[in-house]
């Protein structure tokens, strides 16, 4: 609901991983994940999932949405993080220690050239 309601874009952090690209033991920590994907991957408002617990990092995209699972700290004499921005072209994750960095870019669409005159014309 919150979803269909908002007009801004989101970011979503879980715990427990959302999507995988193997199905461990950590795919059973979200019994409802084929739900939760839907909702994330059909509100078309959802530029990335971040979650962790998972004893390695990941990253998929599916439908169009990045899933990014950061890798843990605790098997790391560094400190592990990453630095992520989000735009409208797309996630950038800058990855320190056992992070790895990653990028997931949209599709830049041109803008439809109009002649001046179709321009004057929509005007009306």
């Amino acid at each position: 609901r919150l979803l269909g309601k908002s007009h801004r874009t989101a970011v979503i952090f879980s715990h427990a991983p959302i999507a995988l690209t193997d199905e461990s033991d950590d795919s059973k920590l979200i019994t409802n994940r084929a739900l939760l994907r839907e909702v994330i991957e059909t509100s078309d408002k959802v530029a990335l999932v971040v979650s962790g617990h998972s004893d390695k990092g990941d990253l998929v995209v599916s439908n169009g949405v990045p899933y990014i699972t950061l890798a843990p700290s605790c098997f790391s004499d560094e400190a592990t993080y990453a630095k992520i921005s989000v735009s409208s072209r797309g996630v950038v994750g800058e990855g320190f220690g056992a992070q790895e960095s990653f990028s997931v870019y949209r599709p830049v669409e041109e803008p439809e050239k109009k002649s001046l005159f179709e321009k004057i014309r929509s005007l009306f």
